[in-house]
Formats: C-alpha cells, sequence, structure tokens
C-alpha cells in the first residue's frame, strides 16, 4: 500500500514495545492474569469494551502485572502481534509517547501532536495489538487519545478507581500477595528456596509485616541480597527500625521508579493540594488497625477524634473519595467502612513528629471512649466486636507505652471485658494487666476504680483456672472497697459476691457461706429487701445450698428471688428468666421433673420473646430444657435442642469458645446415650480439644471433656483408652479442688467403676492377677470418697 500523510503502513514483521526486561521473581497473579486476558479478548468483549483497567494502591504491582501479561501474550501464549507501551502520568508523556508509536511505523507528521494523531489513526485501522497505558492516575487525559472502534485492545495501570469516562465500568483491582505468595517471592528473591527453624519463622513473620506489598517486599528482598544477612537478624532489627530499615535500599528487580515512602508521598502531596481535610483523617487511620474501620465512627466521634471537617456525612464521604481516588484506602460499601494498607499507615505514621503521634492517639482514644457502648449487654457485642481491634492497634504503638491518661485505661478495660466474654482470655490478659497498672499509677492501689479493675482481672483469672491469682485480686478489690467506700457499700457486696462464687467452684462451702450472707444484708440493707440486686444475692446463695443438697433451705431463697424479679422488673423480664431456670434446676435435682419442666418453658419462652433468638442466654434455656428430657430418657426432644444450641454457641460466640466445648460435650452425651458412639466421639474430642487449648491442660474444664471422653470409651469397653483419660481427669481436679469437692468425688467413683470392668474383662481373659490388682484399685477410691 502507498504511503501518504494520515494512511497507515501495514507492517508485517510484529514489535514488541515494551521498555521493561521481565521479572523473573514475578510471583502469583496467576487467576487474575486469566481474568485480564479473559476480560480483553472474551466473547463478551466487543459488545461492551475494548478496554481494561488494572488499579490499586501505588507499589501493589499494577505496573508489573501489566508487564508479565504484556510477555505472556506476545511470547508465550501469542494473542497480539504489537505490543506498546506509554506513560500516561502527564499530557506531555501521553502525547510523547504516542508520537514514538508512530516513528517506529515511519509514519510522518512535524509535531508531537500530528504524529501522536498519526498513532492513533493507525490503531483505528488495525488489529491484534494491545497499547498499555502505564500510571494514568488522571484518566480523562486519555479521553483525547483513545482510538474509535479500535480493534485491538487497552490496558491502563491506575491509582484512580473510576473510569467509565472512558467506557471502562469496573477495574480489576489489584490486592495483595497473600502470605504464602509473599513468603514465596522473599526466598526466591533471596535464592533461599529452603528454611526452616528460625529462618523461616523469621521470613514468614517478615512477610506478614510487609503485608503483601511487592514493593516492600522486594526493598527487603534487595537489602537482604546486598548486605548478606539472614532473615532472623533482618526481621530483629526491622521490628525495631522497621521504615527507616525498608527505606535504607531502593528496589532492584521490577523497574520500581521509587521506594515505597516516596512513592506515596508524593500521593499525600496530591490529596492534601486536592483535599485538605482528608489528610486528618488519613494520620487518624495510621493510629487504627488497618481493617473494617467504620465510616460512621469517624463521623459520630468527629469532634473527640479533631476531625473539624467532618460537618456531614457527605462531607466526609468527599474526604474519603478523594483518599480512595489515589488507592490510598479501599472503601467497602456493603459494611460501610474502610481498610488501609498497613505499610501505608507506617508512612504516614513515620511522617509525623513525636508530638503530633502522641495527639493522634489521645484522640484515637477518646473518639473510640465516646463510640464504645455498655460493653456488658450482649445486644452492644456486634458494634464491640468493631471497636476492638482498633484498641488493640493502638496498643501496639510504643507511644502508647508512655500514655498515663484514665481514659486508656477505661478504653483497655472495655476491650478486655469485650475479648473475655467473647473467650479470647490469651487477648485479654495484657489489656486487663495494663488498664489495671494505670489505674494504680494514676489514681492509687486504693482508689475504687482500681478495686473494680482488680475484680476484672480476677475474673478472668477464676476463668482460666488461674484461682490463686483470682483470689488474691478479688482479695485486694475487697480491702480497697472496704475501706475508701465503707463495709456496708454496695460495690463491696459485689466484692463479696464474686469472691463466694470463687469459693463456691472451688468447693469451699464453709468460706464461701458467711460472704453470700453478708452481700445479701448489705443489699437488703443499702438496696432494700425488695431490690433486683437483693434478688441475685439471694439467688447466688441459694445456689451454694443446693450445692451442698440443702434443697430445703434454697427452695424459699429461690422463690423469694423469683418473687423479687416479677414484682420489680416485670414477669417478662430476663431476669425473671433466670430466677424461673434456677428454681428449675433445684427441682430437677430432687428428681421433681414435672414441676420443673413448667419453668424452664416460661424461661425458654420469655428468652425468645425478650432477646434475640440467637443470644447466647437462649443457648442456655435449651441446654437446660434439653438436660431435662435427657433426665427422663427422652432423648428425642432433647437432641434438637442440644442442636439448636450448640449453633447459637458457634454462631455468637465462635468455634473455638469454651462454651462451645460445653454444648458439643452435651450433645455427644445424648448420642452416646443413645449408641450413636461415632457421633459422640468426635464432638467429645473437640470439646477436650477446646478445653486443653482456651483453657490450658490443667483446667477444670479440661478433666471433664477428659471424663466424658473416657465414659464413652468405658462404654464401647475400649478400657486401655479409658483409663489414662480418667486417671488424668482425676489428678487434674485433685491439684485443682482436692480430695472432698463434688466434681473430684464424682470422677474418683467413675474411675473406680471403670477399675470394676476392667477387672470383670480380665477375670473373663483368665488375668486373674490384674483382677486382684484392679478391685484393690477401685476399693481404694471408694475408701478415699467415704
Amino acid at each position: 500500500m502507498e504511503s501518504s500523510a494520515g494512511a497507515p503502513t501495514k507492517l508485517s514483521t510484529p514489535q514488541f514495545q515494551i521498555p521493561y526486561y521481565r521479572n523473573p521473581h514475578f510471583t502469583g497473579r496467576s487467576q487474575l492474569l486469566k481474568d485480564l486476558h479473559e476480560t480483553l479478548t472474551g466473547e463478551k468483549v466487543a459488545a461492551l469494551s475494548q478496554a481494561a483497567a488494572l488499579s490499586g494502591l501505588g507499589g501493589i504491582g499494577k505496573t508489573q502485572t501489566a508487564i508479565e501479561y504484556a510477555y505472556r501474550y506476545f511470547y508465550d501464549s501469542p494473542t497480539y502481534e504489537w505490543v506498546f507501551w506509554v506513560r500516561a502520568d502527564t499530557d506531555l508523556s501521553l502525547v510523547t509517547g504516542l508520537a514514538e508509536i508512530a516513528k517506529s511505523f515511519d509514519l510522518r507528521g512535524d509535531k508531537l501532536d500530528e504524529l501522536a494523531t498519526q498513532a492513533k489513526r493507525w490503531l483505528e485501522t488495525h488489529d491484534r495489538w494491545l497499547l498499555i497505558f502505564d500510571n494514568a492516575d488522571k484518566p480523562n487525559l486519555l479521553k483525547p487519545w483513545l482510538p474509535n472502534n479500535p480493534q485491538g485492545r487497552v490496558l491502563l495501570t491506575s491509582r484512580a478507581r473510576l473510569f467509565a469516562g472512558l467506557g471502562i465500568r469496573t477495574p480489576i483491582e489489584l490486592k495483595k500477595l497473600s502470605s504464602e505468595e509473599s513468603s514465596t517471592f522473599l526466598r526466591e528473591r533471596t535464592d533461599c528456596q529452603s528454611l526452616e527453624g528460625a529462618e523461616l519463622a523469621a521470613a514468614t513473620a517478615l512477610a506478614q509485616a510487609l503485608d503483601g506489598l511487592p514493593l516492600a517486599l522486594e526493598q527487603a528482598a534487595a537489602y537482604i541480597n546486598r548486605v548478606g544477612v539472614s532473615f532472623a537478624v533482618y526481621w530483629k532489627y526491622y521490628q525495631q527500625r522497621r521504615l527507616v530499615l525498608l527505606e535504607e535500599e531502593s528496589p532492584e528487580t521490577g523497574d520500581y521508579p521509587q521506594s515505597v515512602a516516596t512513592t506515596w508521598l508524593l500521593n499525600f502531596e496530591e490529596v492534601e493540594r486536592r483535599s485538605p481535610a482528608s489528610i486528618p483523617i488519613l494520620q487518624l487511620s495510621a493510629v487504627l488497625a488497618g481493617d473494617d474501620i467504620p465510616e460512621a465512627l469517624l463521623f459520630v466521634c468527629a469532634e473527640e477524634f479533631g476531625l473539624t471537617n467532618c460537618a456531614d456525612e457527605l462531607a466526609l464521604a468527599e474526604q474519603l473519595a478523594a483518599l480512595a481516588d489515589f488507592s490510598l484506602i479501599e472503601r467497602e460499601r456493603q459494611s460501610v467502612s474502610y481498610s488501609i494498607h498497613r505499610m501505608v499507615q507506617a508512612v504516614v505514621w513515620h511522617g509525623l513528629t513525636a508530638t503530633e503521634q502522641q495527639d493522634w492517639i489521645n484522640r484515637a482514644i477518646a473518639g473510640l471512649n465516646a463510640a464504645f457502648p455498655d460493653v456488658e449487654k450482649f445486644e452492644n457485642w456486634a458494634v464491640c466486636g468493631r471497636l476492638v481491634p482498633h484498641v488493640q492497634a493502638i496498643a501496639t504503638h510504643p507511644s502508647a507505652n508512655t500514655l498515663e491518661i484514665t481514659d486508656w485505661a477505661l478504653l483497655l478495660n472495655r476491650a478486655g471485658y469485650y475479648l473475655k466474654e467473647q473467650g479470647r482470655y490469651e487477648a485479654a490478659e495484657p489489656l486487663y494487666v495494663r488498664s489495671l497498672r494505670l489505674y494504680e499509677q494514676q489514681l492509687g492501689a486504693d482508689h475504687p476504680d482500681t478495686a473494680s479493675s482488680l475484680n476484672n482481672l480476677a475474673a478472668l483469672h477464676w476463668v482460666q483456672g488461674q484461682y490463686e491469682a483470682a483470689e488474691l485480686s478479688y482479695t485486694r478489690s475487697l480491702q480497697t472497697c472496704e475501706q475508701r467506700l465503707g463495709a456496708d457499700h454496695h460495690s463491696t457486696a459485689i466484692i463479696l459476691n464474686n469472691l463466694a462464687e470463687l469459693y463456691k467452684s472451688q468447693g469451699r462451702y464453709d468460706e464461701a457461706e458467711p460472704l453470700y450472707v453478708r452481700s445479701l444484708q448489705i443489699r437488703e440493707q443499702q438496696l432494700g429487701v425488695d431490690h433486683p440486686s437483693t434478688g441475685n444475692s439471694l439467688n447466688n446463695l441459694a445456689g451454694l445450698y443446693k450445692s451442698q443438697g440443702r434443697y430445703d433451705e434454697a427452695e424459699p431463697l429461690l422463690v423469694r428471688s423469683l418473687q423479687i424479679y416479677e414484682q420489680q422488673l416485670g414477669i417478662d423480664h430476663p431476669n425473671t428468666a433466670t430466677g424461673l431456670n434456677n428454681l428449675a434446676q433445684l427441682y430437677e435435682a430432687q428428681g421433681r421433673y414435672d414441676e420443673a419442666e413448667p419453668l424452664y418453658m416460661r424461661s425458654l419462652q420469655i428468652r425468645e420473646q425478650q432477646l434475640r433468638a440467637d443470644h447466647p442466654t437462649m443457648a442456655i434455656s435449651l441446654n437446660n430444657l434439653a438436660q431435662l428430657y435427657e433426665a427422663q430418657g427422652r432423648y428425642n426432644e432433647a437432641e434438637p435442642l442440644l442442636v439448636r444450641s450448640l449453633q447459637i454457641y458457634e454462631q455468637q460466640l465462635g468455634a473455638d469458645h469454651p462454651d462451645t466445648a460445653t454444648g458439643c460435650g452435651n450433645l455427644a452425651g445424648v448420642y452416646a446415650a443413645t449408641g450413636r458412639y461415632a457421633e459422640a466421639e468426635p464432638l467429645h474430642k473437640r470439646a477436650l480439644a477446646i478445653h486443653q487449648q482456651q483453657l490450658g491442660k490443667d483446667h477444670p474444664a479440661t478433666a471433664t471433656s477428659l471424663n466424658n471422653l473416657a465414659g464413652l470409651y468405658q462404654s464401647q469397653r475400649r478400657y486401655d483408652e479409658a483409663e489414662p483419660l480418667s486417671v488424668r481427669s482425676l489428678q487434674i481436679l485433685t491439684t485443682k479442688f482436692g480430695l472432698t469437692h463434688p466434681k473430684t468425688q464424682q470422677v474418683q467413683t467413675n474411675l473406680a467403676i471403670l477399675y470394676d470392668d476392667i477387672a470383670a474383662q480380665c477375670k473373663l481373659q483368665g488375668h486373674y492377677d490384674r483382677v486382684v490388682e484392679y478391685l484393690e484399685k477401685a476399693i481404694a477410691l471408694r475408701q478415699s470418697i467415704e
């Protein structure tokens, strides 16, 4: 074809005009590359658009992914005959890049614009080409230069998110690399394919800390290669110096033009120019957890956070949009929240002075305290669950270690309470300890708030089976309340009651009773004989009498407690349901099943009406009614209640919560009672595993699970498996409670029966010497009980 100005030249030789080498360490993105290829070349493309966009945070690997795509589908799986690359960060670079394409075709033009126009016309009349616009952060710059009705394909890389003006409905969002992909990259990039022990742990920890950001991973790997240090050494110093250490090395592979910090600092400057009010939000976000930051939190607590420009929800949305436009945050419509990458947080935080850092931590604490609802109410747990990760994030900042404000102690205490109720005891304890230390430092060891903090820590130690630590904290708390508030203060009554509950759980009934009685007397005197708190004390003292078999003394207390709840709170109040439940349990213990059932039923009905159907207290009612049915052999009625109870525990408290373990054990008990051993065993094993992991191998709840699993094996005559479990259960309970505790004696009785069964088996097998051995063991156990 004869060439003339404005007429395309037919080229027969394919061209690959990518200015970068292929990255030999490119990792992951396999599915994304396939999806991108389908988007650009699939059957539906012609009906939609000939263009696609890779969008995401700076340093996330957009350019590298585009380069890999170009190499893969020009060389590996040839799809395109021509591949072109144009920088699109400015109008000048855009026109210059298109002009270079025209020059490669020997097209005519005296000026850059003329050459760029010739390139555009060529693209409009040829097919099987791929045009990549890199760094198209201002998509509108491309609009005049996109080919009309192109036969080829256009790919953009950009930090922007909206491309509707270019005919691209939805960009392909590049997410961070997974932990596994990040670890793989670090190993391959440093030529350390096989790691183990401390090196493997350090490489894994570093991959997680860099949070899947390819640019940060490359910088770290480049430093390790250049200096020749191990992962363990680098990780040790990274924890101390973080961004400072990372920035000591520029990226070597991947053709990254700038380091992590430089990449984003330029973005911050542009955001500040466009939307100055967005910068405080970015700085606050550097203090909080990186994920699930509720947008409503910023609006509702704008004053406490010091966000003076969040006058309304629309203004806040505009400010967040400015950050999202540069992919500095990622907004989630469904949860109305946003997330920020850890490395973005690190760069923002590093850019603040020490005074500014302290100021933002103080603002974050003030805002979270203002947002935190009453953590003791279940209906608030969903909100608390979204706030607690941000409290934990603040606690990890070194600047938080020097805080000396009671507001921080209050926030730590609230977060600790929530974590304890969720069964996350290891996470709760450091927050409680830190809160207590702050109260002691700022208010004094004998302040009532310090006593309250001690009480909460004691409750945590109690559920963990740390009885000595719990008793010490309760005792200290009680002494403070008596000295500062008075021996007859209602707060003193609370601590007396809690210490009594601890003693009761240990079988120390003689020590518990006077504390219960004293707590009851204080409440009767200070609050009145008909006050609901008095009803609580009556209920708890009755529980002690029931544990001792003193049913005649327990019943009138429970009846009176129930009457108080009904009169003072109403017949449909949740506390009334608790009173009904406890009276029903007393009747059940006495074998008065016909009287117990209607009380259990009414308690369940109240909770169904007044609380959510999935409230944890519902699970308790379902479980108790089921156990009544089980005691009567009504297994078909018990089973669906226990199944539903377990489902509530799993959904509301989590699959690994100790209460979930209890639900597993109870359901397993029904299966075992009906001979469904194959269904019972995995539930008993799951309960045991949860108790061991969450509470410890020496916790009484672990002993209960061991005893239950041993009983299942005994029912199947699997005596060799049952015996060590039962023996271990008895050892735990003897150590924790002593030989006189009812739980210890129950397991002793169970083990004695097991020894009887083993002796009988030995007799059938002709092992008479072992018959005597096991019968003597059984006799010894029974004598110790007597």
